[in-house]
C-alpha cells in the first residue's frame, strides 16, 4: 500500500512528544502547543464559528465555561481527525482500496456511514486487538448522531460481548451519598485534589470523581490521582499539574472523553438525543436512573456528536419529573436537566 509521508511524519512527531504532556479534556496538552496544521475538521469548525451569529446564553443557563468547552471541542476535533487518519490507513491496508481513505477521513455523513458498514463487515476478520479497538472506536464516534441502526446495533453488541457492566461493583456504591456530597460541596474545593479554576483544563470530571468517591467508589486503574507536593493547587498549566499531582496520561479523572471511555464498561449506559429526552423525560425519570448517577453531555459539531461535560444527579424535581444536576466548571448545585438539554445534542446516563 502507498502510505502518506505527511501522516507518518505527523504520527512520529506525536510519539516523540507524547511523554512530556498530560491529558485534560481528552487531549494530550502542551503548555505552548503549536497550531494543528492540515486538519480539515478543525479548519471548518473555526470558519463556521467565525461566521456564525449565535446569541450568547445567559450566565444562569450555562453549566460549563463556553471558552473551556470551545477548547474541548477543538481538542476533540484534533483527536478525531488524527484517529480517522489511522483508521483510513488501516482500511486501505485491509482492503487494498486506496479510495476508502478519503471515504473514511471525511465530514460527509453518508461517507462515514459507508465506512462504518465496511468496518462492521471487516471486524470479524481482524485479529489484532489494537486494530479492532481502532475500528470499533470509529463506529462509536460517529454512530450516535448518524441514526444508522446497523452501526448503533454493532456498538451495543460490542459493549455487551466484550465489556458489559461491572455488576459486582454496583453494591459498593451509595448513589444517595454521592449525590448529597455533590449537592453540599458544589462550591467547595478540597486541597486533596487539584483545582481546575485557573487557565488549564476544566474541573467537571475532577468534581464528579470526588463525588463518586464519597459514594463508595474506590480509586482503581487509570481512574486515580494523588498529590505529590503542595506547590500547585490552582492549575494554570500542564507542567504545574505534572509537578504537584500524580495521574495517568489520558486520565479519566480529569478528561471527560477518557472518563466516558473508562466507565462505559463499568456502568449501565442509557443515551438519549436532545428531543427524545425533552419529549420523554417523564418516562425516563421513572426508569432505574437515580441520584448519584452521572451524565455525559455531548455537543453536536459538524455532524459529529462529542462528549464535552460531565455532571452528577444531586436531587430530583418530582413535580416536573426531571433530574437536577450538580457540577463544575460553572458551579451548579441542582440545575434541572431540562434547562441544560437545549444546549446539547445528546445525553448519556451512567448508572452505578
Amino acid at each position: 500500500m502507498k502510505y502518506r509521508k505527511k501522516n507518518l511524519l505527523k504520527l512520529f512527531l506525536s510519539f516523540m512528544v507524547l511523554f512530556s504532556f498530560v491529558s485534560v479534556s481528552g487531549k494530550v496538552f502542551a503548555d505552548s502547543p503549536e497550531e494543528n496544521q492540515d486538519n480539515p475538521y478543525l479548519e471548518k469548525y473555526l470558519i463556521e464559528k467565525e461566521n456564525e451569529d449565535t446569541p450568547q446564553p445567559d450566565d444562569e443557563d450555562i453549566v460549563v465555561d463556553p471558552e473551556v468547552e470551545d477548547q474541548i471541542i477543538q481538542d476533540t476535533l484534533t483527536d478525531y481527525y488524527d484517529a480517522d487518519v489511522k483508521v483510513g490507513d488501516l482500511l486501505v491496508s485491509l482492503t487494498g482500496d486506496e479510495s476508502i481513505y478519503d471515504q473514511t477521513v471525511t465530514l460527509d455523513s453518508e461517507n462515514r456511514i459507508k465506512t462504518m458498514h465496511k468496518i462492521i463487515e471487516l471486524y470479524p476478520t481482524v485479529n489484532n486487538q489494537t486494530e479492532k479497538e481502532l475500528l470499533s472506536d470509529y463506529v462509536n464516534r460517529y454512530s450516535l448522531n448518524s441514526n444508522d441502526t446497523q452501526s448503533i446495533e454493532f456498538i451495543n453488541e460490542i459493549r455487551e460481548t466484550i465489556d458489559g457492566p461491572d455488576v459486582s461493583a454496583f453494591a459498593s456504591y451509595n448513589g444517595t451519598a454521592a449525590g448529597s456530597w455533590a449537592y453540599d460541596n458544589y462550591n467547595k474545593y478540597s486541597k486533596n485534589y487539584p483545582k481546575f479554576t485557573g487557565d488549564f483544563g476544566t474541573d467537571c470530571t475532577n468534581f464528579v470523581s470526588q463525588a463518586m468517591l464519597a459514594g463508595g467508589k474506590t480509586k482503581s486503574g487509570s481512574w486515580t490521582i494523588s498529590k505529590k507536593n503542595d506547590k500547585y493547587w490552582v492549575i494554570n498549566s500542564g507542567d504545574q499539574l505534572n509537578y504537584s499531582w500524580k495521574l495517568t496520561d489520558q486520565s479519566p479523572w480529569v478528561s471527560v472523553k477518557q472518563f466516558r471511555s473508562y466507565w462505559s464498561s463499568k456502568a449501565t449506559v442509557r443515551g438519549y438525543l436532545n428531543d427524545n429526552y425533552i419529549k420523554n423525560h417523564s418516562k425516563i425519570y421513572n426508569t432505574s436512573i437515580s441520584k448519584g448517577d452521572v451524565i455525559i453531555l455531548h455537543k453536536g459539531v459538524l455532524g459529529i456528536t462529542m462528549p464535552t461535560h460531565a455532571m452528577i444527579i444531586s436531587s430530583y424535581d418530582t413535580s416536573k419529573k426531571d433530574f437536577k444536576m450538580a457540577g463544575h466548571s460553572v458551579e451548579r448545585q441542582a440545575k434541572p436537566l431540562l434547562e441544560i438539554m437545549p444546549a446539547y445534542t445528546y445525553v448519556e446516563f451512567f448508572e452505578f
